[in-house]
């Protein structure tokens, strides 16, 4: 009897599942706060909204460009961090006496975004999103299951890395780097 169909050739090292470690900190470094606790099913979105150029009849696609490009990141944070909090919503100040105020700044506050991921083969992912800032929408739910916390942060363009390397146009919102 033959085996089963269509059963591609895997590598069973790029397998992997589950959530990974968020570190928030100043643009320009390595962010080193991490967040704590986040709930399983984070996303990284990338978005493109492109431009098609067309001719002929039938009407043939011959070019298309990227008319604007959004990177964001969310996740579910499980435990009361007044800091992270403060970064998604993009202001705000905390004390170490465990307040958040809040409210009146027109600006909003620039972060390092690290997200990195272990692998059950060993390895890591890590996504660097140079700076990013937070979307204003944190929802403070007081339920009868764990509390979430849901955060989304949305790249801004960068001119450098955090080691002060210069970007180009082509690496400005982030990187990922498997290893």
């Amino acid at each position: 009897m033959a085996g089963p169909l269509n059963v591609p050739t895997v590598t069973q090292n790029d397998l992997s599942f589950g959530p990974g470690v968020v570190y928030v900190g100043p643009v320009g470094a390595t962010p080193s706060t991490h967040l704590g606790a986040v709930e399983a099913g984070s996303t990284l979105e990338i978005r493109t909204s492109v431009l098609d150029v067309r001719q002929g009849n039938p009407s043939a696609l011959i070019k298309r460009f990227n008319q604007s490009q959004d990177v964001g990141y969310s996740c579910s944070g499980l435990e009361w961090d007044l800091y992270a909090i403060s970064q998604a919503l993009g202001c705000g100040v905390t004390s170490a006496a465990g307040k958040l105020d809040f409210g009146g700044d027109p600006n909003t506050a620039k972060i390092a975004l690290l997200v990195q991921h272990q692998t059950p083969a060993g390895g890591t992912i890590d996504v660097r999103i140079w700076e990013a800032v937070g979307n204003g929408e944190v929802s403070l739910g007081f339920g009868e299951d764990s509390h979430k916390f849901p955060y989304r942060w949305d790249a801004v363009l960068a001119d450098t890395d955090w080691a002060g390397g210069s970007l180009t146009d082509k690496n400005r919102y982030f990187q990922i780097e498997k290893q």
